[in-house]
């Protein structure tokens, strides 16, 4: 007997205290699956995973095993910076304060409580003293009735910002480095955010670029800020150049949404190439505020909209802005994730997307012979997925079996890059000529979230072959 065997994997995983378990298959993708769900998924989520043969057209499910998703505790701090290259700086005269600001996010799987603190690199001097407050109003700056903190705690995927404030005593000369920490629950401290107050005189230009979202849906549209301070105690003589590029790996996708852009202070220029910057340009690739001058302890800013299109790639992204001029050049970053999301289409070969009666095929086929039906399959999310494929309505005596062109077996599920599509045959056994006209849904189905589209195929009549006779004559 000449069975075919196909054998896949079906993941359940939910949380504990009852949460509904939720069905996920996967074949050779099963342990990237399951790896992915653990880093992602919420600490204390059971994770079960069972195989499943299908041998003959029968089931055969294996036993079950379980993975308990571990807490995964994983903080940052941005701007980033390093000892050879602070992010931020700041010129003051000795006995006077500066400030940093900073963006603190958690990235692990759960809630965690973390510690607060700061470093010293090779320096001139030794601050008088450092504090740590909570931006509450997220502006950077320290306003009034802002809390001092030396921990906090934050749930998964929420960030804070915090406020660094450096006294310099009356004697410091030179260059003071620091970065704050933040220390995950029994480890050890983490810090590489070093940042310089320089004693002297002259302008200092920093930049900040913050989001309204952190994380981004396929189709939506994000709000950005950039912003430029000085925090040298000398005006910064212009011009000044605070710029944002969008043509960037970072950014594909993503694109500008026209008009979007404003400021109060200075003029806007824009670019289409990187190059070249005008008051106009289309595709707009670029944005720029350009500024005469900014005072001590001045800040000016723009804001703009970009949108992801639909089939922007998930992932993390990040995006850079820099300032230039007197008291530069300086750098701001901000960071967010576009959402995966998941979208699968089944139909006819080359129109997977059809609906309605273009979406069902139908044919004539041979009593005692097989026939295939030609379809086409598309991953239309932005994130790579699998797919199974099941038939329902096949009458008593039918099975299908799947086949790429080539008529080799098609290996399932099948995976699929976002907007990759894969063309197949679905084809019917023999069927015996007493089998009347049937009709039966060709269903694909995404490993990840359940996403399904359903095909119809028809077998409108079946021909006996010892009913055809073949007669030729000649006059």
């Amino acid at each position: 007997m000449n069975n075919s065997l196909k054998v896949s994997s079906v993941v359940l995983h939910g949380r504990m205290k009852g949460l509904a378990n939720l069905a996920l298959r996967c074949g050779v993708l099963g342990l990237w699956v399951m790896v992915s769900l653990v880093w992602a998924t919420p600490a204390g989520t059971v994770i079960r995973n069972q195989a499943v043969a299908q041998v003959g057209g029968q089931t055969y499910l294996s036993n079950e095993v379980e993975t308990l998703v571990q807490a995964v505790c994983i903080a940052s701090i941005t701007p980033s910076g390093s000892l050879v290259a602070p992010s931020q700086q700041a010129v003051i005269s000795a006995g006077g304060l500066a400030y940093f600001s900073y963006l603190l996010q958690n990235s692990g799987n759960q809630q965690f409580s973390f510690d607060l603190s700061w470093v010293q690199g090779a320096s001139s001097w030794a601050p008088a003293g450092v504090t740590l407050y909570q931006d509450v109003n997220g502006n950077g700056r320290r306003d009034p009735g802002e809390p001092a903190i030396t921990s906090i705690s934050l749930v998964a995927g929420a960030s804070a910002r915090i406020v660094l404030e450096v006294l310099a005593p009356l004697g410091a000369n030179g260059d003071l480095l620091l970065s704050p920490t933040v220390t995950c629950p029994g480890a050890t401290p983490q810090g590489n955010a070093y940042s310089r107050v320089r004693i002297g005189s002259g302008p200092a230009l920093n930049v900040n670029k913050t989001i309204d979202q952190e994380v981004v849906n396929p189709g939506q549209k994000a709000t950005f800020t950039v912003s430029v301070s000085n925090l040298g105690n000398a005006p910064a003589a212009g011009p000044l150049y605070l710029s944002d590029l969008f043509n960037t790996p970072q950014l594909a996708g993503l694109s500008f949404v026209a008009n979007s852009a404003s400021a109060v202070k200075g003029r806007l220029e824009y670019t289409s190439d990187g190059l070249t910057w005008s008051a106009n340009a289309t595709p707009v690739q670029g944005i720029r505020l350009v500024l005469d001058r900014l005072e001590a302890g001045e800040q000016a800013l723009f804001t703009f909209q970009m949108v992801a299109s639909g089939s922007t790639q998930a992932g993390f992204r990040q995006n850079l802005a820099t300032a230039t001029g007197a008291g530069g050049p300086a750098v701001g970053q901000v960071g967010f994730d576009v959402a995966a999301s998941y979208g699968v289409f089944l139909g006819p070969r080359g129109n997977s997307r059809a609906v309605g009666a273009a979406d069902a095929q139908q044919a004539t086929v041979m009593a005692g012979q097989p026939y295939c039906f030609t379809q086409t399959l598309e991953n239309a999310g932005n994130t790579p997925d699998s797919y199974t494929l099941n038939a329902s309505g096949l009458p008593a005596g039918v099975s299908l079996s799947f086949r790429t062109l080539a008529g080799t077996n098609l290996a399932l599920p099948a995976a699929l890059q976002p907007g990759q599509s894969l063309d197949f045959q679905a084809c019917l056994s023999p069927i015996a000529a007493s089998v009347p006209a049937f009709g039966f849904t060709l269903r694909a189905t995404s490993v990840t979230n359940g996403n399904s589209d359903p095909t119809t195929d028809w077998v409108g009549s079946v021909l006996d072959p010892s009913a055809i006779v073949l007669r030729k004559s000649a006059d």
